[in-house]
Protein backbone atom coordinates (compact mmCIF):
# COMPACT_ATOMS: atom_id res chain seq x y z
CA UNK A 1 0.00 0.00 0.00
CA UNK A 2 1.25 3.62 -0.30
CA UNK A 3 2.14 5.65 2.81
CA UNK A 4 1.51 8.97 3.34
CA UNK A 5 2.73 11.24 5.38
CA UNK A 6 3.77 9.91 9.04
CA UNK A 7 3.53 6.49 7.84
CA UNK A 8 -0.39 6.49 7.48
CA UNK A 9 -1.74 4.34 4.60
CA UNK A 10 -3.93 6.01 2.05
CA UNK A 11 -7.20 4.83 0.60
CA UNK A 12 -6.69 3.40 -2.89
CA UNK A 13 -9.81 3.26 -4.45
CA UNK A 14 -10.76 1.02 -7.61
CA UNK A 15 -13.34 1.89 -9.86
CA UNK A 16 -15.66 -1.49 -10.76
CA UNK A 17 -17.84 -1.14 -13.81
CA UNK A 18 -21.50 -1.58 -12.78
CA UNK A 19 -24.31 -2.77 -15.20
CA UNK A 20 -27.28 -0.60 -13.10
CA UNK A 21 -29.83 -2.67 -14.64
CA UNK A 22 -28.36 -6.03 -13.56
CA UNK A 23 -27.39 -4.84 -10.16
CA UNK A 24 -31.42 -3.90 -9.81
CA UNK A 25 -32.58 -7.03 -11.10
CA UNK A 26 -30.34 -9.12 -8.51
CA UNK A 27 -31.16 -6.94 -5.30
CA UNK A 28 -35.16 -7.61 -6.73
CA UNK A 29 -34.45 -11.16 -6.56
CA UNK A 30 -32.77 -11.02 -3.24
CA UNK A 31 -35.80 -9.24 -1.96
CA UNK A 32 -37.77 -12.22 -3.23
CA UNK A 33 -36.32 -14.65 -2.34
CA UNK A 34 -36.05 -13.23 1.25
CA UNK A 35 -39.82 -12.43 1.35
CA UNK A 36 -40.81 -16.24 0.15
CA UNK A 37 -38.77 -17.80 3.24
CA UNK A 38 -41.81 -15.73 5.48
CA UNK A 39 -43.84 -18.14 7.47
CA UNK A 40 -46.88 -17.11 8.74
CA UNK A 41 -46.09 -16.73 11.92
CA UNK A 42 -43.79 -14.10 11.18
CA UNK A 43 -40.87 -15.53 11.33
CA UNK A 44 -38.71 -16.85 8.92
CA UNK A 45 -36.84 -20.21 7.58
CA UNK A 46 -34.30 -20.41 5.24
CA UNK A 47 -35.04 -24.49 4.68
CA UNK A 48 -38.46 -26.05 3.81
CA UNK A 49 -39.49 -29.63 3.40
CA UNK A 50 -43.52 -30.81 2.46
CA UNK A 51 -44.48 -30.49 5.58
CA UNK A 52 -41.64 -28.96 7.83
CA UNK A 53 -41.28 -25.09 8.11
CA UNK A 54 -39.69 -23.88 11.30
CA UNK A 55 -38.90 -19.83 11.31
CA UNK A 56 -36.37 -19.40 14.10
CA UNK A 57 -34.64 -16.18 15.73
CA UNK A 58 -31.61 -16.77 13.43
CA UNK A 59 -33.19 -17.05 10.17
CA UNK A 60 -35.56 -14.37 11.13
CA UNK A 61 -32.81 -11.70 12.35
CA UNK A 62 -30.82 -12.58 9.00
CA UNK A 63 -33.40 -12.05 6.82
CA UNK A 64 -34.47 -8.48 8.21
CA UNK A 65 -30.90 -7.54 8.82
CA UNK A 66 -30.87 -7.61 4.63
CA UNK A 67 -34.53 -6.60 4.04
CA UNK A 68 -34.47 -3.49 6.46
CA UNK A 69 -31.04 -2.69 6.17
CA UNK A 70 -29.54 -3.63 3.10
CA UNK A 71 -31.96 -3.63 0.51
CA UNK A 72 -34.23 -0.53 2.33
CA UNK A 73 -37.29 -2.36 2.36
CA UNK A 74 -39.81 -1.13 4.45
CA UNK A 75 -41.42 -4.20 5.87
CA UNK A 76 -45.49 -3.82 5.85
CA UNK A 77 -45.92 -7.03 8.80
CA UNK A 78 -43.62 -5.37 10.95
CA UNK A 79 -45.80 -6.20 14.23
CA UNK A 80 -46.00 -9.58 12.94
CA UNK A 81 -42.12 -10.07 13.04
CA UNK A 82 -42.33 -8.68 16.08
CA UNK A 83 -44.65 -10.93 17.79
CA UNK A 84 -42.87 -14.02 15.92
CA UNK A 85 -39.77 -12.94 18.18
CA UNK A 86 -41.33 -11.93 21.09
CA UNK A 87 -43.39 -15.05 21.21
CA UNK A 88 -40.17 -17.24 21.20
CA UNK A 89 -38.70 -18.25 24.63
CA UNK A 90 -35.93 -15.85 25.66
CA UNK A 91 -32.91 -18.52 25.93
CA UNK A 92 -29.86 -17.56 28.21
CA UNK A 93 -27.61 -18.54 24.94
CA UNK A 94 -25.79 -15.50 23.72
CA UNK A 95 -26.63 -15.57 20.01
CA UNK A 96 -30.27 -15.81 20.56
CA UNK A 97 -30.12 -13.36 22.73
CA UNK A 98 -28.20 -11.14 20.29
CA UNK A 99 -30.77 -12.39 17.51
CA UNK A 100 -34.10 -11.56 19.58
CA UNK A 101 -32.62 -8.13 21.01
CA UNK A 102 -31.37 -6.95 16.96
CA UNK A 103 -34.22 -8.24 15.05
CA UNK A 104 -36.68 -5.99 17.70
CA UNK A 105 -34.33 -2.89 17.34
CA UNK A 106 -34.45 -3.29 13.72
CA UNK A 107 -38.44 -3.66 13.51
CA UNK A 108 -38.76 -0.74 15.97
CA UNK A 109 -40.01 -2.67 18.08
CA UNK A 110 -40.54 -2.77 22.58
CA UNK A 111 -40.16 -6.27 24.13
CA UNK A 112 -42.42 -6.30 26.60
CA UNK A 113 -40.75 -9.15 28.58
CA UNK A 114 -37.79 -7.53 29.47
CA UNK A 115 -37.06 -7.52 33.16
CA UNK A 116 -39.10 -10.49 33.48
CA UNK A 117 -36.86 -12.94 31.58
CA UNK A 118 -35.34 -16.37 32.71
CA UNK A 119 -31.86 -14.70 32.86
CA UNK A 120 -32.72 -12.37 35.53
CA UNK A 121 -34.25 -8.81 36.38
CA UNK A 122 -32.72 -6.41 35.01
CA UNK A 123 -30.47 -8.19 32.95
CA UNK A 124 -32.16 -8.32 29.77
CA UNK A 125 -32.28 -4.53 30.19
CA UNK A 126 -28.62 -4.59 30.10
CA UNK A 127 -28.78 -6.23 27.19
CA UNK A 128 -31.06 -4.16 25.50
CA UNK A 129 -28.94 -1.13 26.03
CA UNK A 130 -25.80 -2.91 25.37
CA UNK A 131 -26.45 -4.84 21.72
CA UNK A 132 -27.33 -1.69 19.87
CA UNK A 133 -23.25 -0.72 20.55
CA UNK A 134 -22.19 -4.58 19.31
CA UNK A 135 -21.24 -5.11 15.30
CA UNK A 136 -24.34 -5.92 13.34
CA UNK A 137 -22.82 -9.60 12.65
CA UNK A 138 -22.42 -12.22 15.63
CA UNK A 139 -18.17 -12.99 15.65
CA UNK A 140 -17.40 -15.32 13.23
CA UNK A 141 -16.87 -18.49 14.49
CA UNK A 142 -13.98 -20.22 12.85
CA UNK A 143 -12.53 -23.52 14.00
CA UNK A 144 -14.85 -24.14 16.83
CA UNK A 145 -16.84 -27.13 18.11
CA UNK A 146 -19.51 -24.05 19.47
CA UNK A 147 -22.56 -23.71 16.46
CA UNK A 148 -22.46 -20.17 15.08
CA UNK A 149 -26.33 -19.62 15.29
Amino acid sequence: MPRGVAGKTDVVRFAIPVDSLKLASALNRARAYLLERQSPSGGFCFYRGYYAEEPNLSDTWHAIAVLIGLLGVDLPEKNSHASFVIGQPIAPQPLLLYYRVRTLLALGADDPRVGRSAIGRGSARHISRTLPHMPLSPPHCSESDVPCG
